[in-house]
């Protein structure tokens, strides 16, 4: 499979994947400066040791997004997914795109 169908198949499984079995964190990860979901403008990065919890507060953060916005605007993708190996490296508007596999992405437009 290509790359960038490979992709898609990753993202349609994401958007099609229920997420269950999370329990509620005390952590507050804001997406804006006044903490509006109407007016999503940060990027989120979780940084920790493993085994911290890193995966489990973006997935309530995703369960609670999806409660206001449409999944279709939610994508998260896994970079240690077993599919994504061996990868090429993806091409996006005549640009190379190498995938860092430790990295996992939570991207809200």
């Amino acid at each position: 499979m290509q790359t960038k169908e490979l992709f898609k198949k990753i993202i349609v499984d994401f958007h099609e994947h229920k997420i269950e079995n999370v329990f509620e964190r005390d952590i507050d990860i804001y997406l804006s400066e006044k903490g509006d979901v109407n007016n999503l403008n940060k990027i989120v990065s979780l940084i920790g040791v493993g085994r911290s919890g890193k995966t489990f507060a973006l997935y309530s953060l995703i369960n609670r997004l999806r409660v206001r916005i449409d999944t279709r605007n939610i994508t998260y993708i896994n970079f240690e997914d077993d599919r994504l190996f061996p990868i090429s490296p993806l091409d996006v508007n005549g640009k190379k795109i190498y995938i860092v596999p430790l990295w996992k992405w939570l991207i809200v437009e």
